[in-house]
């Protein structure tokens, strides 16, 4: 029985189509690092569907409204404030999540006393009350996440290029500075 292959959905104006993730960014005996499937590399991509499986090709090939053209880019915004949603979003709904993410960041809003742009900062979460951030729907263990996150951001044991820049740290780096953090295990 053949192993099942990780797989991503990618959206184009109206249509998704799901996609194996077979491009590694650096393959070890044992373990899979899974690359972003980014508009470069999304003709590799398709042309491996195409030479694996004739009828996808087909299909492909036959759908010219799906233009992969207008991918939207990776997630938005700073690397600390996506990793505070992929910990609200552990084990909930994607609507719980983003909810519950919206009222995080309107409270750490009040306390910052501006408007974020949907954007945490470690600053305003560490300064943000525990009694907000449970009345906005955090649990006392996503909490404990949170803070010890934007704790390691504040104190430099994580930072944003750190997380984004590939060149600073290889995945064995980043995965034990991110599996430090309370609340974050290995993947």
């Amino acid at each position: 029985r053949r192993a099942r292959r990780p797989t991503t959905w990618l959206s184009s104006s109206t249509h998704w189509l799901l996609l194996p993730v077979f491009l590694l960014r650096r393959p070890t005996p044992g373990r899979v690092a899974m690359m972003a499937l980014t508009a470069e590399l999304l003709p590799v991509a398709l042309a491996h569907l195409r030479a694996a499986d004739p009828q996808l090709a087909v299909l492909l090939d036959a759908s010219p409204t799906c233009s992969f053209a207008r991918l939207t880019a990776p997630a938005a915004g700073s690397a600390f404030s996506q990793l505070c949603k992929r910990v609200v979003a552990q084990q909930l709904s994607g609507a719980s999540s983003r909810t519950i993410f919206a009222r995080v960041v309107a409270a750490c809003a009040v306390y910052a006393g501006t408007d974020c742009g949907g954007e945490l900062s470690p600053a305003s979460l560490l300064g943000t009350a525990d009694a907000e951030l449970r009345a906005a729907g955090l649990s006392a263990a996503k909490l404990r996440a949170l803070k010890d996150l934007a704790a390691h951001f504040a104190d430099g044991r994580l930072s944003e290029e750190a997380v984004s820049d590939a060149a600073l740290l290889d995945d064995e780096q980043l995965e034990r500075a991110l599996t430090a953090v309370v609340g974050i295990g290995p993947w």
